[in-house]
């Protein structure tokens, strides 16, 4: 909200509702393009055309599902299909490689759980401070603050591993 208000003036507020659940349907979009660029270097082509007409059948399907309903619904249904596409290409990508889904999400879950806790912290700053930009700066930077400290804390590996790669 402070960021809408910022860039795009007061009149934008409604659309903070729409960021927010496309910020969702979009969070997993890098696992889902690795996932897709996996199957295609492993010369499975022909899955990723497959796995296209499926999400491409779901997407349509919860398209008209939700367009009776309004742009809201039609919004969180576009958070599903993101969730769907997810599914649809970590399904081929097991095909190829054996991973499953549940094998990336237990990778993944630590980096989720450190940006569910920056965001909260984010969030709480907002209630605190009365100014937008404020809001964004303190907020902001103890979220990234939050962030690293949580990755130092539980994941020192990482550290060890960028110091590594840095040499």
């Amino acid at each position: 909200k402070p960021l809408v208000i910022i860039l795009l003036t007061e009149k934008w507020l409604d659309s903070v509702y729409f960021i927010q659940i496309l910020a969702i349907a979009y969070a997993f979009d890098p696992v889902m393009r690795l996932n897709a660029n996996v199957i295609n270097v492993t010369g499975r082509s022909d899955y990723t055309l497959k796995a296209e007409i499926l999400k491409k059948v779901a997407l349509i399907g919860l398209l008209i599902l939700s367009y009776s309903f309004g742009l809201k619904a039609m919004t969180i249904a576009l958070a599903f299909y993101s969730f769907a596409d997810l599914y649809i290409v970590s399904f081929y990508v097991r095909n190829v490689t054996g991973v499953t889904l549940l094998h990336q999400v237990k990778l993944l879950l630590p980096i989720i759980c450190y940006s569910v806790i920056s965001g909260a912290i984010c969030s709480f700053v907002k209630f605190l401070l009365p100014s937008c930009i404020l809001q964004i700066l303190i907020g902001g930077c103890l979220g990234i603050l939050a962030y690293m400290l949580l990755v130092y804390w539980f994941s020192g590996n990482i550290i060890v591993d960028l110091r590594k790669i840095k040499k």
